[in-house]
């Protein structure tokens, strides 16, 4: 069990890695449960300005990030899956997992040829629904560190 300092500072470096190695993924989805209206994204928002806006996106549509002409990773450092529910991302888990992980994703625009980009994102889900994701049966998901 992580304590809130450890928890902090795991939070700290992995925002500083952003900054600091933005070409190397650490592989990890962070999810933040909270109550209603604590502010979430007040964070986010702050952490979007030192990275410069346009490398960031929050967006509660799962589909700006896993649909068909998602473009959603396009050139972004850090996303923001803002009040997710399993519901909305049970059909996605393998492409939230591949955003997670894997170096390059493959973007598809309207009426032109999919391409192969280099990903940088970082995930970080943020919600107040009860089960957000939907995880494999294994109950050793690797990829995602829940706050509460």
């Amino acid at each position: 069990m992580v304590n809130d300092k450890e928890g902090f500072q795991y939070f700290l470096n992995y925002i500083s890695q952003m900054i600091q190695y933005p070409a190397e993924l650490p592989r990890k989805c962070i999810i933040i449960k909270s109550n209603e209206g604590v502010g979430k994204n007040v964070i986010l928002s702050t952490i979007a300005n030192v990275i410069n806006s346009q490398h960031y996106l929050s967006s509660q549509k799962t589909d700006d990030f896993c649909g068909k002409y998602a473009n959603g990773l396009y050139r972004k450092l850090l996303i923001n899956m803002n009040e997710c529910e399993w519901k909305g991302t049970k059909d996605y888990i393998e492409i939230i997992k591949s955003i997670i992980t894997d170096k390059e994703q493959t973007l598809e625009q309207k009426f032109q040829d999919k391409i192969n980009i280099d990903n940088y994102c970082r995930l970080i889900i943020t919600t107040n629904k009860k089960n957000p994701i939907k995880f494999s049966g294994s109950c050793d998901e690797r990829r995602f560190i829940v706050f509460k």
